[in-house]
């Protein structure tokens, strides 16, 4: 095959989506619809009652879901231009489950004196948090399917409010646990639904490089959220972390009923009761390509969450820094976030999104390697403060950039897949990510202990964990369409 010929096949659906796209909106502006006579490539699409992910198909298909996200913004009464005030919107609900997921780390010792337990016991307060988020995010998109986005959106972030006050009100353990509970349950609602609304508005490459973007300030999220709340400890005690993640709720509520608009009308809103929305739910999960691609993303992209999970292990007692020094540990990983999450949006119009996925996991497994290697040829590190300190963060730091790269390509894969069940595709996506996070943060970590060679093993066992899937995705899409 020649290189023409396999650039014309591998040409992805998101480019001619956003052709489609610009076409759409230019007729519907103008009440006067033009037919696309140019000829045009085949091109893959998705189909959720398929074995596999792609099956040919023109570009009607791709026009169809193109118009109908014009005809919305038409409605709407916005146009293709992405505000920054909407994509800044997008970040904040993005970032808030990640944010208060480690935001408390640099206050865990401050903790444990004040409830007299242990650093096992503490591991608990992110391990419970992630769980309950786990097991509601299966239910936040399926119920945005039904009532709506904003609606969903606007309670999660009012219910979150309240567990974040009880948190920091906590007069013993086992009520910070219950309002940590809380709070897991209610950060999916904003979390997970704003990826929707990304995709509710926009199609192929603008929302792929939208997607980048709010990726990209989404992922200072987990990185800067301990150097913030070591900052705070500096003004109080840790209860105020717990303030500021209110504070946080609120404005972000706010910010969202003036920015954000009702992406999914009355008319295209799946049934509101139990049968309805497990039945949304069993459409999606029937099919084996989002299982696949769920596991895939979950297990690669939470490899890097391993060291920022073990933070509060790795800063004080294998790097043997102190509460304000945990951008040590963080900086690397957010550079390489920022810039994956860069080079998705530049790449979204240039590359296919199967080739930079493949390159995405290629670098994760990269990153695991050296997450292995270079702490095994490092000396002792001591409270002075010196390059080795960096040089064993190269790794999870390419750990980082490949979950960015692989993170807006992927969840768009799984979007596009169910364009009737967009809410509850992205979150049973999202339930195996945190899920594995879970997994990483609550039984990886404590059992691979302060030891930086056995952290890496674990960000390489995640990593290519996640490869397998995709290549297996790839291998039979393939034979499929030999």
């Amino acid at each position: 095959m020649t290189d023409d010929s396999q650039r014309k096949t591998d040409t992805s659906a998101l480019e001619l989506a956003r052709l489609a796209d610009e076409r759409a909106a230019e007729s519907l502006a103008t009440e006067e619809p033009r037919p696309l006579t140019e000829e045009i490539p085949q091109v893959a699409f998705a189909n959720p009652t398929d074995n596999v992910s792609h099956v040919t198909g023109p570009i009607e298909q791709v026009e169809e879901v193109a118009t109908e996200t014009a005809a919305l913004r038409l409605h709407l009464g916005r146009t293709e231009k992405v505000t920054f005030g909407f994509t800044f919107a997008m970040a904040l609900l993005a970032m808030l489950g990640p944010f208060s997921i480690d935001m408390i780390f640099p206050g865990f010792p401050a903790m444990r004196g004040d409830f007299h337990t242990d650093a096992a016991a503490m591991q608990q307060v992110t391990s419970l948090y992630l769980i309950s988020f786990a097991c509601m995010s299966m239910f936040h998109g399926p119920l945005s399917d039904a009532i709506g986005r904003k609606r969903v959106m606007s309670i999660s972030l009012i219910v979150f409010s309240i567990g974040s006050l009880g948190a920091a009100l906590a007069v013993n353990l086992p009520m910070l646990f219950a309002f940590r509970v809380l709070q897991g349950l209610s950060a999916g609602g904003a979390t997970i639904v704003s990826r929707v609304v990304i995709r509710d508005l926009y199609g192929g490459g603008k929302a792929q490089k939208l997607m980048s973007q709010v990726m990209m300030i989404f992922a200072l999220a987990p990185a800067a959220a301990p150097i913030f709340g070591g900052w705070i400890l500096l003004l109080g005690p840790w209860r105020w972390i717990f303030g500021a993640m209110l504070l946080y709720a609120l404005v972000t509520l706010v910010f969202m009923l003036i920015v954000i608009p009702e992406t999914l009308l009355p008319e295209k809103r799946q049934p509101f009761n139990a049968k309805g929305i497990l039945t949304s739910l069993g459409r999606v999960l029937r099919s084996p390509v989002i299982w696949r691609l769920s596991l895939a993303l979950g297990l690669a992209s939470q490899a890097d969450f391993i060291f920022i999970s073990a933070a509060p292990i790795i800063v004080p007692d294998v790097m043997h820094l102190g509460e304000q020094d945990y951008w040590v540990l963080f900086i690397p990983i957010i550079a390489g976030m920022i810039l994956g999450n860069y080079l998705v949006g530049r790449l979204a119009f240039v590359m296919s999104r199967s080739r930079l996925i493949t390159i995405a996991f290629i670098t994760a497994v990269l990153g695991g390697v050296l997450s292995v290697i270079i702490p095994m040829l490092t000396p002792e590190l001591t409270s002075q403060f010196g390059v080795w300190h960096l040089l064993v963060m190269i790794g999870p730091g390419l750990l980082g950039m490949g979950a960015a790269l692989m993170m807006a390509p992927v969840q768009l894969e799984v979007l596009d897949m169910f364009p009737e069940e967009r809410g509850a595709a992205t979150s049973f996506a999202t339930f195996v990510n945190l899920i594995v996070a879970a997994i990483a943060s609550g039984v990886m970590v404590p059992m691979l202990g302060a030891d930086l060679v056995k952290l890496g093993i674990g960000g390489l066992a995640l990593s290519a964990g996640g490869a397998v899937f995709w290549f297996a995705h790839v291998l039979i899409v393939r034979r499929a369409q030999a």
